[in-house]
């Protein structure tokens, strides 16, 4: 069967984030390059300005070379726990799906299935253990944001709610 209409609009947005590149081949020649950089003519210099200036040049040049930044799109309503990875994998298994390989379909839905539980496990087993490392207002104002709680309390909704309905009633 396929759909009326293929190209429904989604109600979420797209927003664009700036991301380094995380590639481990560039982290490789990344630290290649610091261990080999000639770094004699920090040695030489007088001001603890210019040398910081330097230093500071010196390493963002070899970030953006090895480790470029880039802009990737991302939607507003994706979970926290999906990564560039999953995004991937995803990928593959709809263009196996779209291009009619049932076997190699069902194979990637069941990695992406298993990852996503992965994925969802160890976003909260982090969130727990940070549970356990805060004071105790953001330790109540964590515990409401991984529940879905809002952070207004249900006394000041009610107590908004009094307020209004008492203004109504006053005669003009």
């Amino acid at each position: 069967m396929q759909p009326a209409r293929q190209n429904q609009k989604r109600n979420d947005h797209h927003i664009n984030v700036t991301l380094r590149s995380n590639d481990r081949n560039g982290k490789n020649l990344l630290a290649n390059a610091l261990v080999n950089y000639n770094w004699e003519r920090l040695n030489r210099m007088d001001s603890v300005d210019s040398m910081v200036t330097f230093f500071n040049g010196t390493i963002l040049t070899l970030l953006n070379t090895f480790l470029p930044v880039r802009i990737v799109r991302r939607h507003t309503s994706d979970k926290p726990w999906i990564t560039d990875e999953f995004r991937r994998l995803i990928r593959r298994r709809q263009y196996a799906w779209t291009s009619g390989k049932h076997a190699q379909y069902r194979q990637l839905r069941n990695m992406n299935n298993r990852q996503s539980k992965e994925l969802k496990r160890q976003f909260c087993s982090k969130r727990v253990t940070d549970l356990r490392n805060c004071d105790s207002a953001n330790w109540w104002r964590n515990t409401k944001k991984l529940i879905g709680q809002s952070n207004k309390s249900d006394l000041t909704t009610l107590a908004m709610t009094a307020q209004m309905e008492t203004s109504n009633h006053w005669p003009i």
